[in-house]
């Protein structure tokens, strides 16, 4: 026997009738053959489905007694086929068609290089177009610089991948001698359903094809799903997060501000009003605050910051802050609720909008902080002096302007005391929140606080 035969034998399990005799073959098919790794000594056929009394999904042949290289090598290349040798990518077209066959690997270490090229040679199976039509499913057919063990080594765990990609990823070099359907190869079934018995509907190689096929379109789907639903996110991303920036953006400037001013106040100071600036005090009273708003609590622990992120470095935008904010909001204000961050998350849009209503009441509550220390400072714990007090900053804070919900922050830690009757005293301005955005209010605790700073 040849190499040849002894390949032919194996794949068409010793079953000589041909699709040309018109018979029904009911024990085997030529397509149930996945794919073929082919080397000098040995070659392995790998089947999609055990069938009847053959148990085995991978085959390997031994051929080494089979080679005749002394006499072959006795022969000109040119003359192989005269001489009645064969091609071993023949046996896929020689009486049957193996039409489902997926991958072609010949393995070069060892091969004598005259007959790899003959037997390698893909005109055997037809030009192009030919090609595409019998073997809808193929993938790859290459060259590669390694032994069948090696190979062999990949089949296991190899499911819908190539031989020719695992081995490329251990450093083995690899040469494509076809590249076929790699995209949608799961999309063919070219079974023959009037020649093989195992073709038919809903036998084991069917519903083997079948049940990948569905598999491959619903993961197509979910891809195209996720391709929609990025470009929905990304849309979200470029409308919300210049908002969510600059709210975070001004509520780090004004807890600089604070700083600053804390940090050139006498030790009296510090004490009666400025305690108020501290940033450990600024943290646990906005901390207060959100850990008092369980509706937001809920929202916030949803926030997918990974995600977000994710799509916005993907499209090249500014998120890098949101790692800060992420890292700020959990460690530092959401202290000892740090469990939060680890629930089931909800989408990107849901993110956003939690993270736009967020930034809006982080920085709206640094403002009211401001408001705070004014009131302490022109207290002084007393109404008596407020006028004298704001007298001394009136002409950097020509008027105070505020609201009723300043008022009800403030007035939450003054004691006995009333903001209302405090800025009423130094003629301060109360408006209503629409005629008083919190762009305008950024602003006025801005004043406040360069007011502050001349007294301080």
């Amino acid at each position: 026997m040849t190499r040849f035969e002894v390949i032919q034998k194996e794949i068409n399990k010793g079953m000589p009738i041909s699709e040309k005799s018109g018979n029904v073959l009911r024990d085997w098919t030529p397509n149930n053959v996945r794919r073929l790794v082919i080397g000098s000594d040995f070659i392995i056929v790998q089947y999609f489905v055990v069938v009847g009394k053959f148990k085995k999904l991978i085959e390997v042949v031994n051929t080494s007694k089979y080679n005749n290289y002394t006499q072959v090598n006795k022969i000109n290349p040119s003359e192989y086929k005269k001489s009645g040798i064969k091609a071993i990518l023949s046996v896929l077209v020689e009486d049957r068609v193996c039409s489902s066959v997926e991958e072609i690997v010949f393995c070069t270490s060892g091969y004598e290089h005259s007959i790899l090229q003959y037997d390698s040679n893909i005109a055997i199976l037809g030009n192009e177009n030919t090609i595409k039509t019998r073997f809808p499913r193929l993938r790859s057919i290459s060259w590669i610089n390694t032994t069948v063990k090696e190979a062999h080594s990949c089949l296991v765990s190899l499911g819908d991948d190539l031989v020719k990609n695992r081995l490329k990823d251990k450093g083995y070099t690899v040469k494509e001698l076809l590249t076929g359907n790699e995209d949608n190869w799961w999309k063919s079934m070219p079974l023959r359903g009037q020649w093989y018995e195992l073709d038919k509907e809903n036998s084991r190689l069917y519903t083997f094809m079948l049940n990948l096929k569905t598999e491959h379109e619903e993961m197509e789907r979910k891809d195209k799903l996720a391709s929609l639903d990025e470009k929905r996110s990304l849309a979200d991303l470029q409308e919300s997060l210049p908002l969510i920036k600059e709210a975070y953006t001004k509520r780090q400037e004004l807890l600089g501000l604070y700083d600053t001013l804390f940090s050139t106040l006498g030790i009296i100071a510090k004490a009666e009003w400025g305690k108020v600036l501290q940033t450990s005090y600024s943290t646990s009273l906005v901390g207060s605050i959100l850990k008092g708003n369980n509706d937001l609590l809920v929202d916030i622990r949803k926030i997918d910051f990974k995600a977000i992120a994710e799509v916005g470095r993907k499209h090249n935008l500014d998120v890098e802050f949101l790692v800060d904010f992420e890292d700020e909001l959990f460690n530092k204000l959401l202290k000892g609720l740090c469990q939060y961050s680890k629930e089931n998350k909800g989408d990107i849009k849901y993110g956003l909008k939690t993270l736009k209503k967020l930034a809006v009441t982080l920085v709206n509550a640094e403002c009211n902080i401001a408001y705070l220390a004014l009131g302490l400072f022109l207290s002084k714990n007393s109404m008596k002096f407020v006028g004298f007090e704001y007298d001394k900053i009136k002409y950097k804070l020509p008027c105070i302007v505020y609201t009723q919900e300043i008022s009800s922050f403030c007035n939450n830690y003054l004691g006995d005391l009333s903001v209302g009757d405090i800025f009423s005293k130094a003629d301060g301005k109360l408006v209503t929140t629409s005629e008083f955005n919190l762009t305008q209010k950024y602003k006025e605790a801005k004043a406040i606080i360069t007011a502050l700073r001349e007294e301080g």
